[in-house]
């Protein structure tokens, strides 16, 4: 499901940058990364990953492009050939991480067999991907923390929600057309799939949750799915 990582509004003291966060999705057709990066998306996912290390330790505005090279193991000059600023950086994080949430549902959608044999698998598959969240919440706090100052992250996350509510859509109709679910309206409940799970990593980052936090989100999309079923 999609991964909004929600904190206390407390958390987000502190996010700020040299200059606004730019992010533009592309559409839903191109937002799959190729499944053979070329050496140059190899050595730039490196970056990323350092940064989304350095950026978990040390938050947005602590961080500094030394500190990024060192942890991916780069001379200052490899890393500004790829990326100009740290914001740029940041861009690139969460633009990656975005398109990874689509690519998966799209390929989902374009899958074989039933739909609600694809959609049960495919939470099962996000959940343990929820259960990852916890390392990265201080990193997304701070973005939520920047959307909330910045119109055009916050721009940035409505297409991105807006293709996700889209491609889920499609996933129910498909259901509703080969018998899988009762006639509902796919909009309305894509909007209620990823509502729910937006408030139960809420309730989780809250600590109303066991360790696991993917456990009680698939549990909470599964009985939305079984209300869908014909079976």
């Amino acid at each position: 499901m999609p991964v909004a990582f929600w904190t206390l509004t407390n958390t987000f003291v502190g996010a700020k940058l040299d200059r606004p966060v730019s992010l533009v999705i592309p559409p839903i057709s191109h937002a799959i990364v190729s499944p053979r990066p070329s050496n140059r998306q190899q050595r730039q996912n490196q970056i990323l990953d350092a940064a989304m290390a350095v950026f978990t330790r040390l938050g947005f505005h602590r961080a500094r492009m030394d500190d990024i090279a060192v942890e991916a193991g780069l001379s200052k000059g490899s890393l500004y050939w790829h990326f100009k600023s740290k914001e740029d950086i940041i861009s690139a994080v969460l633009l990656r991480m975005f398109q990874s949430y689509l690519g998966d549902l799209k390929r989902v959608v374009q899958g074989e067999g039933p739909a609600d044999e694809r959609l049960r698998r495919y939470i099962h598959r996000a959940a343990k991907d929820v259960a990852e969240l916890r390392r990265w919440q201080p990193l997304m706090a701070e973005f939520y923390a920047v959307a909330a100052r910045h119109a055009s992250t916050r721009l940035f996350l409505q297409k991105y929600y807006e293709q996700y509510l889209d491609l889920l859509a499609a996933l129910i109709e498909q259901g509703i057309k080969d018998g899988s679910f009762q006639q509902v309206d796919p909009k309305q409940t894509a909007f209620l799939m990823a509502s729910t799970s937006e408030g139960a990593i809420l309730l989780c980052s809250l600590g109303l949750c066991d360790s696991d936090w993917g456990e009680p989100l698939e549990a909470a999309l599964l009985k939305i799915v079984e209300s869908l079923s014909r079976k």
